[in-house]
């Protein structure tokens, strides 16, 4: 047998697997349920085994069932907003995480609705929105996450050699939180070489050699 038809099968039948994990979820889900209907949180889990599993419409069902059993409306508009991004319906997607964004007074809500909107602008390569939406993101709870600095300098950096400036101040806020973290001072070092600035780029390597001082011999 070729070798990409056994690769064809192996990822089939890892997908056929995941799919059972997830109906077996649904079905535990639906058991929590039936002994606790006017639990919320089980409606919104089960919504979400419900959305990976493309069960759109039962997905749907859920999320509203748990808003009529008490659920704040933003938490239900951000569910449904992940759905419809799901479907690839992304219009209808970035008008819900904006409502939830401009009206939800839950921070965890709204920084991941913010991050779905990076995300999705990012997609569609308007770097300079995508990157505003990562840093609301960081100022709404999660000023110590090194992954969404990084997602915020890169978007940055891919706006254009305007806005290096932007990234290299975003990366230097990003490591008087996370002074460990590696890819930080890559991208910064990537900055400063495109655009030539030799000085910053072995100020940067300096500061990287304090912290990780083989750098230059694994790179």
């Amino acid at each position: 047998m070729a070798v990409k038809s056994l690769i064809f099968l192996l990822m089939l039948s890892l997908n056929l697997s995941a799919h059972r994990q997830i109906e077996i979820r649904i079905a535990e889900a639906s058991h929590l349920i039936t002994q606790s209907p006017k639990n919320s949180n089980l409606y919104l889990q089960r919504g979400e085994l419900y959305r990976e599993h493309n069960q759109f419409i039962l997905a749907e069902g859920d999320y509203q069932k748990a808003y009529e059993l008490g659920v704040d409306k933003y938490t239900m508009l951000f569910y449904k907003a992940l759905l419809w991004r799901e479907r690839n319906n992304l219009t209808r997607a970035i008008k819900l995480f904006q409502q939830v964004v401009e009206n939800s007074t839950k921070n965890t809500i709204k920084l991941m609705a913010y991050v779905n909107l990076a995300e999705i602008l990012q997609a569609e390569k308007k770097w300079l929105i995508a990157a505003k939406y990562y840093q609301k993101a960081i100022d709404s709870g999660k000023k110590h996450s090194s992954i969404l600095y990084l997602a915020t300098a890169q978007a940055y950096k891919k706006a254009g050699k305007g806005y290096f400036d932007n990234a290299i101040e975003v990366l230097k806020l990003a490591i008087s939180y996370n002074k460990g973290v590696i890819s930080l001072y890559n991208l910064a070092i990537e900055i400063e070489t495109q655009r030539n600035n030799l000085k910053q780029v072995d100020w940067w390597k300096n500061k990287l050699l304090k912290i990780y001082p083989n750098y230059e011999k694994d790179n």
